[in-house]
């Protein structure tokens, strides 16, 4: 490198790798480094950077049931031209297929055999909303049901269960590029995601939350009181399970959604991942392009 800048008549005073966030330098480039460099040409200092990134960002969004992550998530991947990982949606498809096949949730050994030539596809769908296939059955809507949520921790809580769906999600993640949301998608699935967020909310506000979604998506709606209860115990479930348990990422940002819009959330998030990657280093889908 001193060779051929000192043929081009140039000194450099550093040309280092170093970490974008702490500017301190690196000796292994991760998936989001910057190359920085101060070079002398004559009497002029010239200094530079260049932003490496050997795959597409990935935002992780981890947070309580009910805390609004499928809707954020959904319209943040949408602005940042990000592809929509709902992680959530594979453990309630397979809740769903355990009740279907008549398997007890809190069986591992029985839900084992599911996960053999387990097919389970996410697809875009009408309107932005994801359609979810699992052994060619459309569960959309069916796996929003008030049954399958009073059984997803059960089910999601199990080794097997959480060790084969977290693969699928690994091998969607490779080429990054994505927006998921779960319950240990920092800490487990993608614990090197650029950026971090836990999304959470009071238990009251997410049941009226959920008494809302349930009425608009032509369910019954339990009372609230039933419905704090239920949510309140999925928590404790989430939270105490041995495998991947619910936890905020050290590196997180925690964002409370109470009496926060939609577009307010949103616009937080949105705020909080250009402070981990710069529009130069990940431009938005609507900027021009670079010349």
């Amino acid at each position: 490198m001193a060779a051929r800048l000192g043929s081009a008549a140039l000194s450099a005073d550093y040309v280092e790798v170093v970490d974008p966030h702490r500017l301190v330098p690196v000796k292994r480039t991760g998936s989001f480094s910057l190359l920085a460099a101060a070079v002398h040409c004559g009497a002029s200092r010239l200094i530079d950077h260049r932003f490496l990134m050997s795959r597409a960002p990935i935002v992780a969004i981890d947070g309580p049931a009910g805390a609004g992550k499928s809707t954020v998530t959904r319209a943040l991947a949408h602005r940042l031209g990000l592809l929509y990982l709902d992680t959530g949606a594979m453990y309630r498809a397979l809740t769903w297929l355990v009740r279907e096949q008549g398997v007890d949730p809190a069986d591992a050994a029985a839900i084992a055999p599911l996960l053999q030539n387990l097919d389970l596809r996410l697809l875009g769908g009408v309107d932005g909303e994801q359609q979810v296939l699992i052994n060619g059955h459309d569960v959309s809507a069916a796996i929003r049901s008030h049954e399958v949520t009073g059984l997803v921790s059960t089910v999601a809580a199990h080794a097997c269960v959480r060790e084969a769906l977290t693969a699928q999600q690994r091998a969607m993640g490779q080429r990054g590029g994505l927006v998921a949301e779960g319950r240990d998608i920092g800490t487990a699935v993608f614990p090197d995601a650029e950026c971090k967020v836990f999304l959470t909310a009071t238990v009251a506000e997410r049941a009226r939350r959920r008494a809302l979604d349930l009425e608009q998506r032509g369910f019954p709606v339990p009372p609230l009181a039933e419905l704090e209860a239920t949510i309140a115990e999925r928590d404790r479930l989430d939270s105490t399970r041995e495998v991947a348990p619910l936890l905020q990422a050290d590196d997180a940002a925690e964002v409370i959604t109470d009496g926060l819009t939609i577009e307010q959330v949103i616009s937080l998030l949105e705020d909080h991942f250009r402070e981990r990657v710069p529009e130069d280093a990940w431009p938005g889908p609507d900027a021009p392009p670079i010349a």
